[in-house]
């Protein structure tokens, strides 16, 4: 858990401390299992340990469309990605995973003890998360371009 990108900075007692401040849960995850639903009152956020995470869209007919798929140390939820046109998108597990998941109120509300390292483990989210807008960004500059030809 200390190797991702989220904890750079802490030490393993302080990462003990920031996970019992925040509720922070770790979650092994099998093949094909949801981990959390994108619903109205979603307002959880994931971190990937390990594996591979989809967000996927169920259509009527049964079919599923992959919006986005999710590596190690990468961030997810609701407030972070933008498919408001998918009907309830679920986050699963595309191959066995380990993610991290805490209520994002927890993120942004500072701890009873106001620790230092509530600082640290938030600029690395912001980190991940600046990481996470260039990814997007370079794919909407693909996706923009009239041909792929050069």
């Amino acid at each position: 858990m200390l190797k991702t990108a989220m904890f750079r900075g802490l030490e393993a007692s302080d990462v003990k401390k920031i996970a019992s401040c925040l509720s922070i849960k770790k979650e092994k995850c099998n093949t094909n299992e949801i981990i959390m639903s994108y619903n109205s009152n979603s307002a959880r956020i994931g971190i990937v340990l390990s594996g591979t995470v989809d967000l996927v869209s169920d259509s009527y007919d049964g079919s599923r469309t992959i919006l986005e798929r999710y590596y190690e140390n990468t961030l997810f939820g609701k407030l972070f990605d933008p498919y408001t046109g998918a009907d309830n998108p679920l986050v699963v597990a595309s191959s066995p995973c380990e993610v991290l998941l805490f209520h994002s109120k927890n993120l942004m509300t500072p701890c009873k003890h106001a620790c230092e390292f509530h600082d640290i483990f938030l600029s690395n989210i912001i980190h991940l998360l600046t990481e996470k807008t260039r990814m997007q960004s370079a794919r909407i500059e693909v996706l923009s371009k009239r041909s792929l030809r050069m």
